[in-house]
Parts: C-alpha cells; structure tokens; sequence
C-alpha cells in the first residue's frame, strides 16, 4: 500500500521557520516522506530543502483581505486536487471536498460564540464578509453536501466542540493528537539553560517565565502581564512571538513592568528558551492545541494553561503544571505561578514528570495514526475505483 500511496497535504504555508500549524505541516509531511508517500503539496510556500523530494503546487500568494484569500485559496486548491485522482487529500485547512480534514485553526463557530456576544458585536459578525465566508467554508467542509469523508481533531474538547455546533456524526471524527519531535525537543544539557539565562541576562534569583504564541490577544499576553503585576519575588518574562508588541509595552509601563519584561519577536529556536525558563504560562482564550504544549513539557518545562486549550488535555494538574478553569483571571494565574514559586526544591521532579508526560505524545505515534487513517481512506477509493 505505501509503495504506491499518494497523499495531497493541503496548506498554504508549510515550515519550520513559522507558527505551530506550519510547522505541524513540515513534520507531517516528513513522516509521510519517511514512510516511503509520495506526497503532493498544494499551497504557496514549503521550506525549500525538501522541495525535491515531493511534487510541489504552487497555488501563489494572494493578495487582498484574508478573507477573500481564504477563498480564493479553497477555489485553487480543488481545481488543483483534479490533477492527482488517486490521491488521499488532506488538509489542514478549510477547503472541501477532501478526503480528510485535519482542523488545525481554531473552530470559528466557537471562536464566534465567545468573542461576539453582544447584540453589537452580533450584528457585525452578521454583516461582515470575513467571518461569513470563513463560516462558510467551515461548515461546508464539516456539514455540507461536499463535507470531508473523515475529520481529525486533536483533543477531546476540540471533537465535542465539532460535534456541538456542527450535529457530526462522531464515526466521522478521529482524535489524533499533536507529536512532538523528542530528538529536537529535550531537557538537554544544565548548561544550555543557564547559558541562554546568562544572554538574557537573568539574575540566579530570578524566576524566569516564558510565554510563547504567535496572536497575542487569544494566547492572553494581556492576563500574563496583569498577573505578574501581583508577584513579590523578583523574576523576568519573556515573550516570544508577533504581535501589536507596542501594545503590550504600554501595558508593561502602565503597571509598572517594563524592565522586568522582554520582547523578543518571533524566535526560529525556541529549544533555548523551553530549556532556559522556569514556568511557560499561556492562559489562551481558545485554541485546539497549541504546539507549545508538548514542546515545552518535552524541554522539561512545566506550563500554565486553560480549560480552553485542548493541549490541557496532556497537563497534569499540580503534577506537570496548571490548569486554569478562568481564562480571563489574573489572580488565578498569579496564584498558580506563587504556588509553583514556593515549590523550588521539588522543581527537578516536575520537570522530570514534565518531560515523561510528553514522551507519550511522539511525533512517529502521531504519524503512524495519520498513516493509519490514510491507508484505510485510500483502500476505500480504490474499491470504489
């Protein structure tokens, strides 16, 4: 079956050098490659180096609100997909038909039902093109006449979530969480911590926190900020990611953080930091499931995060790290991260269980599961064939 197995991965962009989702892509498209697919690989940007070792669709970069590139991106895509019949398509983003679709942004539907609740605010959701479009195009692909054959989700809350606002039929859907890559991400050498801590010049008495995300508002870059305000002991907090940074440095002088907190943009090496921090705290508003999750537990990070992530779902409360039930509350935060403060001797037990926690969640299992879900796909076209 693999001899002769072609997968379409659909994309607009795929790379290492990008958000969590891209470089989700890279890793999927690798397994696959390793696993002896031919892969197909339909968007606009993929890392060059692995560029000859797959057949490459440039479907181009639009212009133009992201909305309408949203669209015009489905709309090339399926004219793309015609060219390669026999092949297993599957997407990470929001066009249909597909074979599989693997909901890797956030679900809109629920991102719309808690952020636009206010009349207001719902009758701009109710005008506006943008989340129109995009609704369409996410409940066609989930629901509609042409609706993908199968759905991954990768958490639990993210497959009822799908469920609740979509009525799937659950045979549908497959829960297929994230991997992470144990060779890049580890614990690795005493040393690389501290000598990444000295760089940022980090004082040994100082906690240092970490928070990652490349869309501040939804990640709670604001909540971060506002429960570091309440801390007593000394520490620093580093952000990395992009975002309205200027913003957030308002927020700092406004509570009076600024020297306690660094910007860094967007870091292509985040190893360095998981490994040189203390405590990642990402108290997100919604998301599926942050790669940032298993990525630092892997380092032996322990991370503060949501009910409202579905990375949640691999944290051990009190044991790995925390899990916050309000979002939007800095004093929860602050109590977790005073809480964690207070246990310093037992820190090398929590990043030891941090790291066995993630070991469980490897990059192979999540291909061998995709791989798996992909074979049955192409042997059911090949009986209708």
């Amino acid at each position: 079956m693999k001899d002769e197995l072609q997968v379409a991965v659909i994309r607009p962009e795929c790379s290492y050098l990008q958000g969590g989702a891209e470089r989700y892509c890279m890793m999927l498209v690798k397994g696959l490659l390793s696993a002896g697919v031919k892969v197909i690989f339909i968007g606009a940007r993929i890392d060059r180096h692995i560029q000859q070792e797959i057949t490459f669709i440039d479907t181009g970069k639009r212009k133009g609100p992201s909305s309408l590139k949203n669209y015009l991106f489905h709309i090339t895509v399926q004219q793309a997909l015609t060219r390669f019949p026999k092949a297993v398509s599957y997407s990470l983003s929001r066009t249909y038909p597909v074979d599989i679709y693997r909901l890797t942004d956030p679900l809109h539907s629920y991102h719309l039902h808690l952020n636009y609740r206010s009349p207001l605010k719902t009758l701009w959701r109710r005008l506006s093109i943008r989340h129109r479009l995009l609704l369409k195009l996410e409940r066609n692909v989930l629901q509609g006449p042409k609706k993908a054959q199968r759905i991954v989700a990768i958490s639990e809350r993210e497959s009822k979530l799908i469920k609740q606002f979509y009525n799937v039929n659950p045979k549908r859907i497959k829960v297929i969480y994230n991997g992470v890559d144990l060779t890049i991400f580890n614990p690795g050498r005493h040393e690389q911590g501290l000598s990444t801590r000295k760089q940022l010049k980090v004082q040994p008495e100082e906690t240092l926190y970490l928070f990652a995300g490349m869309d501040f508002r939804r990640k709670g870059l604001e909540i971060v900020i506002r429960a570091a305000g309440l801390l007593k002991h000394p520490f620093k907090l580093i952000v990395a990611g992009s975002g309205d940074i200027n913003r957030y440095k308002r927020l700092a002088n406004r509570t009076g953080l600024a020297k306690n907190i660094r910007f860094l943009g967007r870091v292509q090496n985040m190893t360095d930091l998981y490994r040189a921090a203390d405590l990642m705290v990402v108290p997100t508003q919604y998301d599926p499931f942050g790669n940032v999750h298993l990525e630092s537990l892997a380092c032996g990070l322990p991370i503060v995060t949501t009910i409202e992530a579905g990375g949640a779902e691999v944290v051990t409360h009190a044991k790995t790290g925390f899990i916050m039930k309000n979002p939007s509350d800095p004093m929860e935060l602050a109590t977790y991260m005073n809480e964690y403060e207070g246990q310093k001797a037992q820190w090398p037990e929590w990043r030891e269980r941090a790291y066995n926690k993630a070991a469980e969640f490897t990059i192979e299992k999540n291909i061998t599961q995709n791989l798996a879900l992909i074979e049955d796909i192409a042997r059911q076209k090949q009986r209708v064939g």
